[in-house]
C-alpha cells in the first residue's frame, strides 16, 4: 500500500473566499441526511459528497479512483499503485515540482494511496487557496504525461517500497493470509505488486490504464472543510466538472470461491512471532445480516464482552498475546476476519480449536441491550474525533465509501443503534460456521535467530493555567466550535526516572492502567470507556507505519478523549487508573508477553533498530538513552508491587503536566479536574537532573548487521535546547534539508522510498536525525548523499522562497498535527514540558517567520556539521 506519508505534512490558515460564477450543469444536489451534507452527481458523472465542518479554517479535497489492485490482472499487478506515484511526476502544463512545490507554498498537503478497490488522491490546503489546490488536482488526474525521465527513477522508488514491506511481519502474514483466503480471485494479489512486474512493466501500458480508468465518471469527490456549499459547488464545476465523461470498459466479473469445508494452511518465515488468520465468508453489505455481523465485530473486540478476547487472552496461560476482528467489506462478499498474535507457535493448534470453539457458539452469545447501546455510543462518539481529522476521515472511511456508497456509511451507527442481540445470534447461527472458514498460520523459522539485544486561528481560545491542591500542573484551552474533550496527561522524565534495571517499566505502567483497579475490573474499565465512546491512548501503535512521533525518552503521555456530556465520568475513570491501579498478576503476565512480542518484531525492523543505536550512541550512558520499551530481561521482572510504586512515581501530582482541550469554560474545566485529577494522591515525585550530552568528536559510528533487504541510515548530531533563540532558525533550516534530501536522493536518484531529516527539543539541548532506508548497494551513495546535501546548506544562502516554503511547512504541519483536540492537548503539554509555553502553537508561524535565509546559513554552519556527526547503521553491510 502506498505510504500515506509520501511528503511533509505542511500547511498554512487561511478563510474561504469564492466568488465562481454559477454553474446549472450539475444534478440537483440532495441534502443529507447528516448536518452539513450534501452529496449529489455531477453532469460528467463524478459523484460528489460535500460535508461542511467549520472547526478549523482548511479544507480536505479527496478523489477516490475506481481503480484499485482488484481490477488488475496477473500481469500487471501492482499497476495501479505505480500509477499512484506517476500521477505527482507532471502534466502538460505543470512539472513535478510545480505540483508538489507550489502545494507547499501554499501551505498544503498532498498525498495518495493504493487500495485494493481504489486509487485516493487528497489536499488539504487553507480554505482561502482551495481553488488552485483543486486546480492543481484536477490537472494531475486528468492531464498527466508520465515523462521519460521521471518514469525510471518511479520504478526505483516503487520497488523500495515493496523491499520494505517484504521486511514487514505484518505484510508478509497479510500476503499469506490473502493468498488463501482469497485464492483464485483478484483479492490475492498484493496491492504493491512484484518487483519484477514492475521493473519490466512497460510505460505505454501505463499510460493505457490510466487514460481507461482515470474518467470522472469512474470517481467519487469527497470535500469536508470550511467553505459554504453553494459557492464549492461552483467552484467544482469550474475545476472538475471541465472533463467530460468517457466510456468505462465493462469491469470483468469478480468470482470468489465459497469456502466449503476447512483449509488450514501453514508456512514459516522471517518473523519473530507466530500469526494465525481466519477468514469466514460473509454475504454482501446488501444483505440483512450485514448490520448484525457490524456490531458482532465490535463485540468481539470489546474485551469485557468478547468470548474470544477471554478465551485466547485470559487465564494463567493464555494462548494469544493479541486478539483483533474486522468486518472486509467488498462490493461481492463480506468476510469476518480474525487475527490472532502469539508467542509460541507451540500455541497455534489450541489457538485453531479453542477459536472454531468460539465461533460454533456465538448462535447463544449473551450480552446485554445495555452493552449493545454502549458499543454504538462508541462508535458514534469516535466518528466525531475522526471527523476533526479531515483527511485521515476520508482515508478511513474511503474503502467502504467507494463499496457501499456515502449514505450506507452514514446512516451505518444509526441503523446498528437498532440491531437486537436476536439478530445477531440468527445471522450467526446462519452464516458463521466452523467448518468452513480458511485459517492461515505463519510461524517463525526455527533457524531464525533474535536480533534482539502566523495567522490567527477561525475561532478564538482562551487558555488558563493553575495548580491542582495536589500540585499537579493544569493547563485548559477554550473553544466552543467542538462537543470533542480531549485531555493529556504528561508524567515527565519517563526514562529518567525508571529505577536501576526496570527499563521499560514507564511504558509497561502505561499498558496496564486498562488492566483494573482497586474498585474496577479490566472489564468494568473497558465497558464504561465503551460507554462514554472513550479514546485511550497510553502508547503508540507499534503496527502503524510512522505512529511513533508521540514516543520518546523524555515524557510518557495519556491521550483521553470524549464528548462534553460525558466528560465527569471519563475524567473520575481516569483518575482512578492513576491513583488506584492494582495491577493484578494475571494481568502483569499478559501484558509481559504482548510486549515480547512487540519486542521481537522490534528487533527486526531495521529502522526502530537504527533509532535505538543512535540515541544510545547521542546519550551514552544517559537515560535518553535507554530502549523505551526496555528489554525482554527487564520486562519479564516487572512485579505487581514494583509496577505500583512505579505508578505513584511517574504520575505523582507534581511530576504530571495535565492539559485539556473543550468547549468548557475555563472555570468548568478547572473545576472537573480538580474533583478528579485533583484527588490523586501525593506519591512521591523523582528527583531527576537531564545531563546535556556531549557533542560529536569526528564521525562517530554504530552498527548492527541484520541479514535485510534494506541498510537504515541514522546520521545527525546535537543542538541546543527549545528556548535557544535559534531554535526557529533551526527548524526552518531542517526542513530545507529535510525537502532537499527528499528531492535529490528520492525523487531525483530514487535511492530510498522514505527519506528525511527531524529535529526533537528538550529544555537545554536537542537533536537532530536525518535517516533513510535503502537498497545495500546503495548505502555508500546515500550516506555520501545525505553529507553532501549539509554541505551545500552550508555553503549556498537558500533562496526566499526556500524558506517560506519551509516556513509554511512548519506552521501547517503543526496546524495538521493539532486538526483534533486530543492531539492539541498533547502538543500543549509537550511544549509546555520543554519549556516553549502551553500556546506556542499560536506564535510558532510568528517565529519562523522571522527567520532570514542569512539564518538558516548561520545555524547550520554552527550546528549541522558533516565532518563531526553520528552514523548509525543497520542492515547487511558485508
Amino acid at each position: 500500500m502506498r505510504s500515506i506519508l509520501r511528503g511533509a505534512i505542511i500547511l498554512a490558515v487561511g478563510f474561504l473566499i469564492l466568488a465562481v460564477a454559477p454553474s446549472a450543469r450539475a444534478e440537483k444536489a440532495v441534502p443529507n441526511s447528516s448536518a452539513g451534507t450534501t452529496t449529489y452527481k455531477m453532469s460528467n458523472g463524478m459523484d460528489v459528497i460535500l460535508k461542511e465542518n467549520h472547526s478549523s479554517p482548511m479544507i480536505a479535497s479527496i478523489v477516490f479512483v475506481k481503480s484499485g489492485a482488484k481490477y488488475e490482472t496477473e500481469y500487471n499487478n501492482g499497476v495501479t499503485h505505480f500509477l499512484e506515484h506517476l500521477l505527482f511526476d507532471g502534466t502538460a502544463t505543470r512539472t513535478q515540482e510545480q505540483i508538489s512545490d507550489r502545494i507547499k507554498n501554499l501551505g498544503g498537503y498532498i498525498n495518495a494511496f493504493t487500495r485494493k478497490e481504489l486509487t485516493g488522491y487528497l489536499s488539504l490546503i487553507p480554505a482561502e487557496y482551495v481553488a488552485e489546490a483543486l486546480d492543481i488536482q484536477q490537472d494531475m488526474l486528468f492531464n498527466s504525461i508520465f515523462p521519460d525521465d521521471r518514469f525510471p527513477k518511479e520504478r526505483k522508488i516503487v520497488i523500495e517500497e515493496i523491499r520494505k514491506d517484504t521486511d514487514s511481519p505484518d505484510y508478509i502474514a497479510e500476503q499469506f493470509y490473502d493468498t488463501w483466503a482469497y485464492q483464485g480471485s483478484p483479492y490475492a494479489r498484493p496491492v504493491l505488486g512484484y518487483e519484477n512486474l514492475i521493473a519490466t512493466i512497460p510505460r505505454q501500458e501505463v499510460i493505457d490504464y490510466y487514460h481507461t480508468y482515470y474518467q470522472p465518471n469512474n470517481m467519487i469527490l469527497l470535500v469536508i472543510g470550511d467553505f459554504k456549499t453553494p459557492a464549492m459547488q461552483r467552484l467544482l464545476e469550474d475545476t472538475f466538472g471541465r472533463h467530460a465523461a468517457q466510456p468505462i470498459p465493462p469491469r470483468a466479473t469478480i468470482t470468489v470461491p465459497a469456502i466449503k469445508g476447512t483449509l488450514v494452511k501453514f508456512t514459516e518465515a522471517e518473523i519473530p512471532e507466530t500469526h494465525v488468520d481466519f477468514q469466514f465468508r460473509l454475504p454482501a453489505y446488501t444483505d440483512p445480516s450485514y448490520l448484525p455481523f457490524s456490531l458482532l465485530t465490535e463485540i468481539l473486540n470489546a474485551r469485557a464482552l468478547s468470548p474470544l478476547q477471554k478465551a485466547l487472552t485470559e487465564g494463567e496461560k493464555p494462548l494469544a498475546t493479541e486478539v483483533s476482528v474486522s468486518l472486509e467489506t467488498q462490493s461481492e462478499f463480506s468476510a469476518l476476519h480474525i487475527s490472532i498474535k502469539t508467542d509460541s507457535a507451540e500455541k497455534a493448534s489450541a489457538i485453531l480449536a479453542a477459536t472454531g470453539k468460539i465461533v460454533r457458539e456465538l448462535p447463544s452469545l449473551n450480552v446485554t441491550a445495555d452493552d449493545l447501546q454502549a458499543l454504538v455510543t462508541r462508535l458514534r462518539v469516535q466518528d466525531l474525533f475522526l471527523r476533526e481529522r479531515l483527511h485521515y476521515y476520508a482515508m478511513m472511511k474511503a474503502p467502504m465509501l467507494v463499496v457501499t456508497g456515502y449514505e450506507f456509511v452514514d446512516q451505518l451507527p444509526d441503523r446498528m443503534s437498532r440491531v437486537s442481540l436476536a439478530e445477531i445470534r440468527q445471522a450467526a447461527g446462519k452464516y458463521l460456521s466452523a467448518e468452513n472458514y480458511v485459517a492461515t498460520v505463519i510461524t517463525p523459522k526455527a533457524q531464525a535467530s533474535s536480533d534482539s539485544a502566523a495567522t490567527a486561528p477561525a475561532k478564538a481560545a482562551t487558555y488558563a493555567k493553575r495548580t491542582l491542591s495536589n500540585g499537579m500542573v493544569a493547563i485548559v484551552k477554550s473553544n466552543p466550535d467542538s462537543r470533542v474533550f480531549g485531555l493529556n496527561v504528561l508524567g515527565k522524565y519517563r526514562s529518567a526516572c525508571e529505577p536501576e534495571g526496570a527499563t521499560g517499566i514507564s511504558d509497561f505502567v502505561n499498558r496496564m492502567l486498562v488492566s483494573g483497579t482497586e474498585t474496577r475490573t479490566a472489564d468494568q474499565i473497558d465497558r464504561e470507556l465503551t460507554a462514554i465512546g472513550g479514546d485511550l491512548t497510553t502508547n503508540d501503535n507499534p503496527y502503524i507505519p510512522y505512529d511513533d512521533h508521540y514516543t520518546t525518552p523524555q515524557f510518557t503521555f495519556i491521550k483521553f478523549g470524549t464528548i462534553d456530556e460525558y466528560a465527569p465520568k471519563g475524567m473520575a475513570l481516569l483518575a482512578d487508573m492513576l491513583d488506584h491501579s492494582s495491577f493484578p498478576a494475571d494481568e502483569v503476565v499478559k501484558t509481559q508477553k504482548q510486549v515480547m512480542g512487540i519486542l521481537g518484531m522490534a528487533s527486526g525492523s531495521t529502522g526502530q533498530t537504527c533509532r535505538e543505536l543512535y540515541l544510545g550512541k547521542m546519550f551514552s550512558g544517559a537515560p535518553y538513552a535507554r530502549t523505551i520499551m526496555g528489554s525482554q530481561a527487564s520486562v519479564m521482572g516487572f512485579g505487581s508491587d514494583a509496577l505500583k510504586k512505579h505508578l505513584h512515581t511517574l504520575y505523582a501530582p507534581k511530576n504530571v503536566i495535565v492539559t485539556c482541550a473543550t468547549n468548557l469554560s475555563p472555570d468548568s474545566a478547572f473545576a472537573l479536574l480538580e474533583n478528579t485529577l485533583g484527588k490523586i494522591s501525593e506519591g512521591t515525585p523523582p528527583t531527576v537532573t537531564i545531563q546535556q550530552p556531549s557533542a560529536p568528536a569526528g564521525v562517530v559510528t554504530t552498527h548492527k548487521q541484520m541479514q535485510k533487504e534494506q541498510v537504515y541510515i541514522y546520521l545527525g548530531g546535537l543542538l541546543p535546547g527549545a528556548g535557544n533563540p535559534d531554535a526557529p532558525a533551526i527548524m526552518v533550516a531542517n526542513q530545507i534539508l529535510s525537502s532537499r534530501l527528499g528531492g535529490e536522493l528520492r525523487e531525483k536518484q530514487g535511492l530510498a522510498y522514505s527519506v528525511g531529516s527531524s529535529v526533537r527539543f528538550d529544555k537545554d539541548f536537542g537533536w537532530y536525525v536525518c535517516a533513510m532506508g535503502t537498497g545495500k548497494k546503495n548505502y555508500p551513495t546515500a550516506k555520501d548523499g545525505i553529507l553532501k546535501e549539509i554541505q551545500r546548506l552550508r555553503d549556498e544562502l537558500p533562496s526566499a522562497d526556500e524558506v517560506t516554503i519551509a516556513q509554511n511547512s512548519i506552521w501547517g504541519s503543526t496546524l495538521t498535527a493539532q486538526l483534533s483536540r486530543i492531539t492539541q492537548a498533547y502538543y500543549m503539554g509537550m511544549d509546555e514540558f520543554i519549556g516553549t509555553g502551553y500556546d506556542r502553537a499560536d506564535h510558532l508561524a510568528e517565529l519562523v517567520r522571522a527567520v532570514k535565509p542569512a539564518d538558516v546559513q548561520r545555524v547550520v554552519k554552527q550546528y549541522f556539521d558533516p565532518a563531526n556527526y553520528i552514523l548509525a547503521t543497520v542492515g547487511n553491510l558485508e
